[in-house]
């Protein structure tokens, strides 16, 4: 008798849940059909123009990190799609590798004079410390045109207790960049030219050995025993080539019209960061050949056999291409102050 009871109490409850179930596929299929996931939902970015005050941080330099001061103007057509340009202006700040590089650089060797131009002993190379600043290139500064795309949105909980609209943007553009390099400098000697036989081994006409290295001297940057300094020149600013400017950023809505931004930004371009030899060029024949060369495995090389690099100059030879990885913060401030809802 019990066992009769219990099967029917069983089999009640099975009946009831699958009705249950049904009743509820039901109702999805019937009222909420072709409903919106949300209605009456704020929409923080839909046709609203923005205004950004921007702090941005350059990471993992090695020799200069830049702070950034600037701001975006951005325009939403959409809660997911707008268009923004921004900009900003850069301040360098040396890290400690450069003061140790100032201290502990192999000072008054002559295949190092292009390079680190300070005498060989400490107390000079002390008094040079400024000049190791002045080989470092600088961004002075970008201004860049983005798309942005808002692809997810959510809200933020903290404590259990405080719940903030957030949302996840990408951005994709090009940025022009203003940098300023160390001037060309050229501190080959006429025993460079002749001894490994750049451009052929001739010295330009007009000079001789003797003359050649005369006025090699006076262009080419060095600290005498007398200890007068012949300070770095630095070259005028230039746009720098550029292969564009892309991140990602969290939007925190503080309320209707204020947000905080965090944002992760990289942006590539091609220069001497450092104000070094970083290349040189090797004559093969007829062929002129950058070194360290960029052959791959397998591929004949020739820079081991003409040794031509270091080349003892300094010019638009010797840039390359650096990431600058970049942190942001900022503000933003939305207009109109009310947004629009959803229906």
């Amino acid at each position: 008798m019990v066992r009769r009871n219990i099967t029917i109490l069983s089999a009640l409850v099975v009946l009831a849940a699958s009705s249950a179930a049904q009743a509820q596929e039901i109702m999805l299929e019937g009222p909420l059909a072709g409903a919106t996931a949300c209605r009456n939902c704020i929409q923080y970015r839909d046709h609203r123009f923005t205004v950004s005050p921007l702090i941005s941080f350059t990471l993992i330099d090695d020799y200069r990190r830049h702070i950034f001061f600037g701001a975006r103007l951005e325009y939403n057509f959409t809660d997911w799609i707008g268009v923004a340009i921004a900009g900003a202006y850069g301040v360098g700040i040396d890290t400690d590798l450069t003061d140790q590089v100032s201290m502990k650089a192999p000072n008054g060797i002559e295949s190092n004079r292009a390079n680190y131009p300070f005498p060989s002993d400490d107390d000079g190379a002390r008094a040079a410390r400024a000049q190791t600043t002045d080989l470092l290139g600088r961004i002075l500064g970008f201004v860049s045109i983005e798309a942005m795309f808002i692809p997810l949105r959510g809200k933020l909980g903290l404590f259990s207790r405080l719940f903030l609209d957030v949302d996840l943007y990408i951005f994709l553009g090009y940025s022009f960049t203003f940098v300023e390099e160390r001037a060309d400098v050229d501190c080959r000697s006429s025993e460079f030219i002749e001894g490994r036989g750049y451009d052929g081994g001739r010295i330009p006409s007009g000079y001789d050995s003797a003359g050649y290295d005369a006025a090699m001297g006076d262009r080419c940057p060095w600290i005498g025993a007398s200890g007068d300094e012949a300070h770095v020149r630095r070259g005028s600013t230039r746009l720098a080539t550029n292969a564009g400017t892309y991140g990602l950023g969290v939007s925190i809505y503080t309320n209707n019209w204020l947000s905080v931004n965090l944002e992760y930004r990289v942006m590539p371009i091609y220069w001497n960061s450092t104000g070094t030899d970083e290349r040189g060029m090797a004559l093969v024949g007829d062929t002129l050949t950058f070194c360290p060369s960029d052959a791959g495995e397998g591929d004949e090389d020739y820079c081991g056999d003409t040794g031509e690099f270091p080349d003892h100059r300094i010019n638009a030879d010797d840039r390359r291409w650096t990431a600058n990885h970049m942190f942001t913060i900022g503000a933003t401030f939305h207009f109109p102050t009310t947004p629009r809802r959803s229906e």
